[in-house]
C-alpha cells in the first residue's frame, strides 16, 4: 500500500470546537500520598497517564468502566482494580491515590485528558446494545458492550469513526486497532509497534457507519469490551496519514495547529506509537516522545514542528518519516 501524498481522509461532523473544552494535556510530579489535579480545565471522562522520568507502564481509565480501574496501552494485561490510582473524576480535573503508577513520589508524569459525554447512557443502534458516553460536537465516544460474534455496535457518534481503539478488558490480549487508512481487512495493535496485519475476523471486511461499528469473529462472544472512538473534526482533529519522504521538512496538512499528534507506521514493524504534545518540549521545534506500546520513560528530543495548519518532520527518523506510510491523530 502506498498513500502517496501526505492525506486528510473524510471527515466527520462540522468543527467550530474550542479544543481545550475537550482536550487538553497537563504535567505533573507525583507525592507519594494523595492529590488533585484540577488544571485539566474540564471534567475528564478519559484520562491517559505516564511516568515520564523512568520506566513504568501507560495507565488508562475512563468513566465508563469507573474509577481505580486501570489498564495498560503497552501490555496486553485485562483490568486491574487499583483502590489508590485514580479516585476520581473532577470538575476540573482528577484525584489520585498514592499508587505508584500514577503518583510516586518525586517522579514527573503526563496525563492526557479528554471529555466524551459524562455518565454512559444504553446505545441500541446495533445488535449489542452498548453503554456510550460521546462528545459529538468534539468526535470522541468511550464505548463499552459484551462482545457477541459478527455483532455490531452503536459509537454514539454523528459520523462513522476513523479510529477505534478496542480491548477485551477482562482477559488478556492484545489492543486491536481499526483506522480509517489500513482499512475493513486490516488492523494494528496499540500494544505492539507491528506493521498492519491482514485479519478479516477483526471488523467482519465492514466499514464504520455513521452509527455502528462492526466486531468481526475474532473477539469471541461473551467477552466485555471497551472502546476508544474518534472521527475526523475540521479544524479540531483529525485522522490521517501520510507517506515519509527520508528528508528534513516533510509537512503535513491538518488544518490546525495540533496540541496533541500520534503516529505509527502502517507498514513498518517493530515501530512506536509516537506520542508528542504541546506540553513536553525542547527546544524551539524539539517534542520529547513517549510511546503507546512502550513502558520507556521519555525520550530526547524528536525534531517535530507543529505549525499553524500541521505539522512538519525536521527529521528522518524510520518510525517518522521514511518511504512508508504512516497514521496518525492530530487534535488542536
Amino acid at each position: 500500500m502506498s498513500l502517496g501524498k501526505s492525506k486528510i481522509l473524510s471527515q466527520g461532523a462540522v468543527g467550530g470546537v474550542v479544543g481545550t473544552d475537550n482536550f487538553n494535556t497537563v504535567l505533573y510530579t507525583g507525592n507519594g500520598g494523595t492529590q488533585s489535579i484540577n488544571t485539566v480545565g474540564f471534567q475528564p471522562d478519559f484520562v491517559w497517564t505516564k511516568m515520564r522520568s523512568s520506566v513504568n507502564n501507560h495507565q488508562l481509565f475512563d468513566s465508563v468502566r469507573g474509577v481505580t480501574k486501570e489498564l495498560e496501552s503497552n501490555t496486553t494485561a485485562g483490568e486491574a482494580t487499583n483502590a489508590n490510582s485514580l479516585t476520581a473524576f473532577n470538575s476540573n480535573g482528577f484525584t489520585l491515590g498514592s499508587s505508584n503508577n500514577e503518583n510516586q513520589s518525586g517522579k514527573t508524569y503526563v496525563a492526557w485528558n479528554w471529555k466524551a459525554g459524562g455518565a454512559a447512557v444504553s446505545n441500541t443502534s446495533g445488535s449489542i446494545t452498548s453503554q456510550v458516553s460521546a462528545n459529538t460536537d468534539a468526535g470522541f465516544s468511550i464505548v463499552e458492550f459484551t462482545t457477541s460474534s459478527n455483532g455490531t455496535i452503536g459509537h454514539g457518534l454523528s459520523a462513522a469513526p476513523q479510529l477505534i481503539i478496542t480491548k477485551l478488558y477482562t482477559r488478556i490480549g492484545s489492543w486491536s486497532t481499526y483506522s480509517e487508512p489500513t482499512g475493513n481487512t486490516k488492523y494494528l495493535q496499540l500494544d505492539s509497534g507491528n506493521a498492519a496485519a491482514t485479519g478479516t475476523g477483526r471488523w467482519n471486511s465492514t466499514t464504520p457507519s455513521a452509527s455502528t461499528f462492526v466486531l468481526g469473529s475474532d473477539f469471541g462472544s461473551g467477552h466485555a469490551c471497551i472502546c476508544y472512538c474518534f472521527t475526523s473534526i475540521p479544524g479540531y482533529q483529525m485522522i490521517g496519514s501520510y507517506t515519509g519522504s527520508g528528508v528534513s521538512g516533510k509537512s503535513v496538512t491538518t488544518g490546525f495547529q495540533p496540541r496533541f499528534l500520534m503516529i505509527k507506521g502502517i507498514n513498518f514493524g517493530n515501530g512506536y506509537w509516537f506520542i508528542l504534545d504541546n506540553q513536553r518540549t525542547s527546544g524551539t521545534n524539539g517534542k520529547l516522545a513517549l510511546w503507546a506500546n512502550e513502558a520507556l520513560g521519555e525520550s530526547s528530543s524528536y525534531d517535530v514542528r507543529f505549525d499553524a495548519t500541521g505539522f512538519t518532520l525536521l527529521n528522518t527518523d524510520t518510525h517518522l518519516n521514511q518511504s512508508y506510510d504512516y497514521l496518525y491523530l492530530a487534535i488542536a
